[in-house]
């Protein structure tokens, strides 16, 4: 669920989110963006006074960053209570912070898709579906540019590059490679995006059961 054309927010013309509908999984999908600097924000999903789930709005979805809504990072898919799911029945829910009770997407009447599960465990492949860990491709950093490149400018450049490799790669830069990309860089030949996207065209890459992490892991090395 990629459409982010419609928008439910208190504020037309700032909209901070949007509830676009729930999945065959139960997974309500959405987006929200945080009022403050930070990079995504933890949102509740509410029905009435029931709280049906709550998590962080930290996936990456593409029709955010064209449509200018932060950097891309701010979706959600909430796995909903199914105690309080019924297949082919209309439930209205909103989303908001769950901190303060502020809403961040006004109350929205949703169906319910059939062949939803009432109740019962989630299977490992629902588990696995639900898995948001790692990057999906070098294109979901791009509207973190400006982020990366001011931490570029903040660290020395053999750290930078260091710290590139370890994210894409998993592994230190080797000798060549480090002093190649730190000439490249401090010559201003080179961007740390650029680098960042060789890296993630290269051969070993593609052959590299390793994945990097998305950018709201603690683990993320190019923050702040």
């Amino acid at each position: 669920m990629d459409d982010a054309a419609t928008q439910g927010s208190a504020e037309p013309s700032h909209p901070r989110g949007a509830i676009d509908g729930i999945d065959a999984m139960g997974r309500l999908h959405g987006w929200a963006r945080p009022q403050s600097n930070q990079s995504f924000c933890d949102v509740a999903a509410i029905c009435g006074s029931i709280t049906l789930a709550h998590g962080p709005a930290n996936r990456f979805r593409r029709d955010l960053l064209r449509d200018g809504h932060g950097s891309g990072w701010n979706g959600f898919a909430l796995r909903l209570d199914r105690r309080f799911l019924r297949a082919k029945t209309i439930i209205t829910v909103a989303v908001a912070d769950p901190l303060n009770g502020a809403l961040i997407c006004e109350p929205r009447a949703l169906e319910v898709p059939e062949g939803v599960r009432e109740c019962g465990p989630l299977s490992l492949g629902g588990i696995l579906a639900e898995a948001t860990d790692t990057l999906p491709d070098f294109d979901a950093l791009s509207g973190l540019e400006g982020a990366i490149e001011s931490f570029r400018r903040r660290v020395p450049t053999s750290q930078f590059v260091e710290y590139c490799y370890c994210y894409v790669l998993g592994r230190p830069a080797d000798d060549g490679g480090l002093k190649n990309y730190v000439n490249l860089l401090d010559s201003k030949k080179m961007s740390g995006m650029k680098l960042l996207k060789i890296l993630f065209n290269s051969s070993e890459f593609a052959n590299n059961e390793y994945h990097p992490v998305i950018p709201s892991s603690p683990s993320f090395p190019f923050h702040g």
